[in-house]
């Protein structure tokens, strides 16, 4: 009887799991504080440099861009200089060919 009686003491109280959680967070919060705070700052880096790639790339694709309209802008003068050159002669000799039948 006297080991009922030990367990017979006093009103037992049964932990709900919430309020197990609510009492490990209690003891724990410093330990688990750390972690969350490492993850919150990793994450925040990582979005950091995706920022940052993205940034890049825009930054290249204008440069490409920007040398490929110069260089399409020279040669389109290369081109047209080299018809106005060819175009000359034959211009030249139709204008002769003209006077020539006038005179």
């Amino acid at each position: 009887m006297a080991a009922h009686a030990t367990h017979r003491s006093g009103p037992r109280e049964v932990a709900t799991d919430d309020e197990r959680l609510q009492r490990l967070l209690d003891e724990e919060r410093v330990a688990l504080r750390e972690p969350v705070r490492e993850m919150q700052k990793l994450v925040a880096e990582r979005v950091a440099r995706a920022e940052d790639r993205l940034q890049h790339r825009r930054r290249r694709h204008r440069g490409r861009v920007a040398r490929q309209a110069a260089l399409d802008t020279r040669r389109a003068r290369s081109r047209s200089a080299t018809s106005r050159d060819s175009l000359r002669p034959g211009l030249l000799a139709a204008i002769g060919q003209r006077d020539d039948d006038r005179l």
